[in-house]
């Protein structure tokens, strides 16, 4: 791309950027714990009750690295089409704000305001 980049690309570039560094995701070691608490409650067996592990554990984000790498290696030559990105969902631009999952408000995820707070991170 030598002069724009297309906004779909933009968008899934930057969803990843949004989801920060480290990502929760489920724990196998609670899913097998509990797969056998549910096999010895359906046997009739009681035992003691065990300390179950967390459900959730913390993870780094493999897409949020690579795009912070890309963005990185060519950051002068981006910079210029993510402004022109942020600023359209500011202004509510339809031809970024229809082709986009990034939204405004910051309630919902991927937020503009996580994007561009990682993107600080990043540069």
């Amino acid at each position: 791309f030598d002069t724009t980049i297309p906004t779909p690309i933009l968008d899934e570039v930057l969803t990843c950027v949004a989801a920060g560094p480290v990502v929760m995701v489920t724990n196998p070691a609670a899913v097998e714990a509990a797969a056998k608490l549910s096999a010895r409650r359906k046997k009739g067996q009681n035992s003691a009750p065990e300390k179950m592990p967390p459900s959730q554990i913390q993870q780094s984000n493999p897409s949020y690295l690579v795009a912070a790498n890309a963005i990185r290696k060519v950051g002068e030559k981006v910079a210029s089409p993510i402004s022109t990105f942020l600023n359209g969902l500011w202004n509510g631009d339809p031809l970024i704000c229809d082709y986009t999952s990034i939204s405004t408000d910051g309630d919902s995820t991927p937020n503009v305001w996580a994007t561009i707070y990682e993107l600080h991170k990043i540069a």
